[in-house]
Order: structure tokens, then C-alpha cells, then sequence
């Protein structure tokens, strides 16, 4: 008797005895901590296979669903799916209760192209419109009988999310730069200003307990008041001298 294959879900297909096998045998470990040999491998290969950083099993198509959605949208988002898709027909309203986005559907037999995916995006710039953050495929599709959305077909939808990743990454890398440059001016001006602060130094020495120091305590009350220096160092200086010379009275 042969076993059923039916790509419309993946719990219609039973396992064959090989298989049920394979499962009874699998090393098992602590999944939460990372000690699942099994687990690891799978993940691992899967994303070898993809060519992404990493994997993560889920036990079922509905919670993987719902942990990507969580993940990549906010609140009040739009969800672009194939028409009938799973997430929308088939998952009690999850992607509302969980992750607060709302699902639009697009194209005929479980599949749709890119200009029909361009042509559900909302308009930027109107603050009525939900945001369109996430785009999903489902493969093979469900209730479209089990089809195989056609590799080319899955790219083409891809393309303006890529586009828009690189220009990010390039305001990234742009944003980072300006940083860089406010902290090497900020560590220039510190340097600047502990150079002054060892210079005040030694004229408070060499004028400590004569008038001189009254005019070195103006200068330094001069920087002070001009905020140039904030946090970057702090201006230290003798009380102001009496008239007649007395040994000199330190304070930082």
C-alpha cells in the first residue's frame, strides 16, 4: 500500500516507516539552551541552503506565520499575501489579535507577480495610509492545492525590498561616519582643552600669592562663562589673591 503524498499541508503526507525511524532515533537535547543536536543541524543546513545567516525550527506553518509577522511589522501595518493564503484564511485571525496588521490579498491560484505586488503597496506620505512592511509567500501554497510558486516568480517581489535594504545600509554607514567625526572633534577639543588646563596650571605656580593671580582667575572665569569647554575638562585655579602674599590655597 502506498503512502499519500499531498503537498496541501505538512501534516496530510504521513511519514514513511524509514522516516518514523529516523525520528525515534534523532538525539535530543535542551532546544532552549541550544543543546538539541538534532535541532541545531536542521537549522543549520536550512540556512546553508538559503544562503542566510540563520535558521529557527517552529513546530508548525502557523506559528512560523506568526513569529515572522511579529517580527518584521508594527502594529497597524499591512501584510501583503497570495490571495487565500494561509495567514489570513487559516489562522483564527492571528495576524490582528498578535501581531496588530491587517492582510491584503493579491493575485489568482496561489501566486502573484511583481507588478501586481507593486500595485497593493499603499502610498507613502499620507498619514491615513497603513504602511506596507511585510510580504509574504506561501510555498507551496495551501488552498490553492498544494502549488510550488515558481522560483522567479518568488524574486520578483524581492527586488524593491533589496533595493531599498542598500540604500539603508548606505544612510547607515553615512550616519556613522557623521558620528565618528563629531566624536574625533570632540576628542580634539578635549585635548585642546586639558593643554589650557595644564598651561593654567603653571601660571597659577609661578603667580601664586601675588596680584598677578587675580588676572589668571579672570581668564579662567572667561572659559568658564563661555561654555566652550562643558564636560570636556574642568578649569581649575587658585582663590583670588589677597593684598598681602600668603602661601596658596588649592581647589579643584
Amino acid at each position: 500500500m502506498s503512502l499519500p503524498i499531498d503537498l496541501r499541508s505538512d501534516t496530510v503526507t504521513r511519514p514513511t516507516p524509514a522516516m518514523r525511524e529516523a525520528m525515534a532515533r534523532a538525539e535530543v537535547g535542551d532546544d532552549q539552551y541550544g543543546e538539541d543536536p538534532t535541532t541545531n543541524r536542521l537549522q543549520a543546513e536550512l540556512a546553508a541552503l538559503l544562503g542566510k545567516e540563520a535558521a529557527l525550527w517552529l513546530p508548525s506553518g502557523t506559528m512560523s506565520n506568526q513569529v515572522a509577522v511579529m517580527a518584521l511589522a508594527r502594529p497597524g501595518d499591512e501584510v501583503i499575501t497570495a490571495r487565500e493564503a494561509h495567514a489570513g484564511w487559516h489562522e483564527v485571525g492571528a495576524a490582528a489579535a498578535n501581531a496588530g496588521v491587517q492582510i491584503v490579498e493579491v493575485g489568482t491560484g496561489g501566486v502573484f507577480n511583481a507588478a501586481q505586488f507593486e500595485a497593493a503597496i499603499k502610498p507613502a506620505g499620507l498619514p491615513v495610509f497603513p504602511q506596507t512592511t511585510v510580504v509574504e509567500i506561501e510555498n507551496t501554497h495551501n488552498r490553492a492545492g498544494g502549488v510550488v510558486v515558481p522560483q522567479p516568480l518568488v524574486q520578483q517581489p524581492a527586488a524593491p525590498a533589496v533595493d531599498a535594504t542598500k540604500l539603508q545600509d548606505e544612510l547607515q554607514t553615512l550616519i556613522a561616519g557623521e558620528i565618528r567625526k563629531v566624536a574625533d572633534n570632540q576628542q580634539s577639543l578635549s585635548d585642546q582643552f586639558a593643554s589650557l588646563n595644564a598651561k593654567i596650571d603653571v601660571i597659577e605656580e609661578k603667580t601664586a600669592g601675588f596680584a598677578a593671580a587675580d588676572q589668571v582667575a579672570a581668564i579662567a572665569d572667561q572659559i568658564a562663562a563661555s561654555g566652550w569647554w562643558r564636560a570636556a575638562c574642568r578649569i581649575r585655579r587658585s582663590p583670588r589673591a589677597s593684598s598681602s602674599p600668603r602661601a596658596p590655597s588649592r581647589s579643584t
